[in-house]
């Protein structure tokens, strides 16, 4: 199921690219499927478009002590 909601957030992120969350929630369903990699790709975006996204920032910090 998480390669489904990456589908769905990949078009959410195609219809408003500027929206952070959606990057966030494509970062977590990134997670959840594995993609370590991926999910930090994700991650950088949001943060490029919100550096104050509270949900980026914890999601980063958490990635970073793996």
């Amino acid at each position: 199921r998480a390669r489904e909601a990456k589908t769905i957030l990949e078009l959410g992120i195609a219809v408003d690219p500027e929206a952070a969350s959606g990057y966030v929630l494509l970062a977590l369903a990134s997670l959840n499927n594995g993609e370590d990699a991926q999910a930090l790709t994700c991650i950088a975006q949001a943060l490029q478009r919100n550096p104050k996204d509270p949900f980026a920032l914890a999601l980063h910090k958490k990635l970073a002590e793996r």
